[in-house]
Order: C-alpha cells, then structure tokens, then sequence
C-alpha cells in the first residue's frame, strides 16, 4: 500500500532530490542519511576537536587550548563534522520545521553518548534540553533540542547503561538571541553572557546533568565561566556530542557534574 501510495504522490528528497519509494514522514532518501559518518580523526579528549598531528602524537592527548585553559567542563564528545547531509538534518527540523528530523539525530546523539564509556560513575543521569527563548517557541511551534533529547532518551540510557530521566524546565532562557553560526568565539561569548537561569536548583543540585542541545559552536552555552548562569549552580559539565550539530552535555553540580553530548561541530 505504502509503494502504491508512493508512485501515486511521489515526492523528492529534500537533500539530493533523488525520488523517493516509500512513503515517510521524513523526505530523506536512505542514501543521504548513510552518508553522514562521525569523525575518524584523533580528538581532543577534552572539548571533542580535531587534534593536530603534533597534538594527536600523545595517547592522552589534549588539544593547545584546553592544555592552555582548562574549560569549566570535564569533557566533550561529538559525532561528526556540521557539513553536508548532517547540516541539513539539522536545518530540516529548525527552520523546516520536520519534525521527523528529530529521530534520527537522536541516534547519533546517543552514539555519541557511546564516548562515554567508563566516564560515569552514578546510577542514574538527568537530562536537560537547552531551552528556547519563549519567542522563539512562538515562532518555530517547538524546541529543536527537547525533541532531539525526548527522541534519544531509550537509546541513551542503552549506550550509557544508566537511567535517564528528562526534565525540561529545569532551565530558562531569559534573553533572545539570534543564530551564533557565524560570530567569531568572542562575540558568541559576550552574547550568550546571561542568556540562561536555573530555576530548579533542587532537582539539579548533586545530579550528573546531561544537557542536550543541537549545534555546538564554541561552548558557549554549556560553560558555566561564560557567562550561562550555570556558575550559580555550582556546575562543571562534560560536554559531548556531534561536532557541529546536537548536544548533550553532562554536569556534575556542587552536588554533582555535567555532561554535554552534541551532535555536531563546525567542520
């Protein structure tokens, strides 16, 4: 029926504009979702960058940044580079509004997760999507990063073999701001400067936090020495995921520790 369906109101993928066969919520071809692949190269076992050759030459290695200035986070991983295939699953949920798109950047983010291995030291994690400004709620009808979290949160307890509990109201965001994409390291900082608030300092207090998120530009959002209001908490947080794209960060705060996953970062 679906075939039938499909050769009756046939459709194009959204990426390649091959035709599509089947009928599904998400107008991708499976060629273009196999073509996003993580990064292979040797990363900075700290913020999740690619290391330089001379960095990636020490089997613990630390990329000159973090070796310079240790982040207010433990660690960082991601999945692959925000170009191509990956980019565009991410715009095809924000700005396209798909929300089918969700589901499969929930897998990578929880293969991400899979970096975490032997990191974890507690039963149980509690999971926060970055929040959105309320007027952008308004506009785009959804919060990008509570989608991806809600979809990844049976895979995730899998690939960290704990459970996993969501809150999404933990966190506000109390100042609009536009895309980041494209300011320097210094001008996200300054922009993302008070942009957060804990408003559940009890159900956070102690825990390892996940916080999730979709694109990781220079971690402006998940550390607490920038500004994020996190500091307030007590926070440090690990940051992984997707180099580019979503993020999961888990923190510890006084009472605990922080992780952030994400799914992507720039290329």
């Amino acid at each position: 029926m679906k075939s039938l369906l499909a050769a009756l109101f046939p459709s194009d993928c959204r990426f390649c504009q091959a035709s599509l066969y089947s009928l599904s919520r998400l107008p991708v071809c499976p060629a273009c979702l196999e073509s996003i692949q993580p990064i292979e190269h040797a990363r900075c076992n700290v913020c999740g960058d690619v290391l330089a050759v001379s960095e990636s030459a020490f089997g613990d290695a630390c990329c000159r940044n973090c070796s310079a200035e240790s982040p207010a986070y433990e660690r960082a991983v991601n999945y692959g580079p925000y170009t191509g295939a990956l980019r565009q699953l991410v715009h095809l949920l924000k700005y396209g509004r798909v929300r089918a798109a969700a589901q499969p950047l929930a897998r990578l983010t929880a293969k991400a997760c899979l970096q975490l291995e032997g990191d974890i030291d507690v039963p149980e994690l509690l999971m926060i999507p970055v929040p959105a400004h309320k007027a952008r709620l308004r506009a785009r009808g959804f919060n990008q990063a509570e989608l991806i979290a809600r979809a990844a949160l049976r895979d995730i307890e899998q690939a960290t073999r704990r459970r996993v509990t969501l809150d999404a109201t933990a966190m506000l965001r109390v100042r609009f701001i536009d895309s980041q994409v494209a300011l320097t390291a210094e001008e996200r900082h300054k922009q993302i400067r008070g942009s957060f608030k804990v408003i559940a300092r009890e159900r956070v207090k102690g825990r390892e936090v996940l916080l999730v998120d979709d694109v990781l530009t220079t971690g402006s959002d998940s550390s607490p020495h920038r500004g994020a209001r996190f500091a307030d908490s007590g926070w440090t947080n690990w940051r992984c995921g997707h180099r580019g794209g979503h993020v999961v960060h888990r923190w510890r705060a006084r009472v605990g520790n922080t992780i952030c996953v994400v799914i992507a970062r720039p290329a």
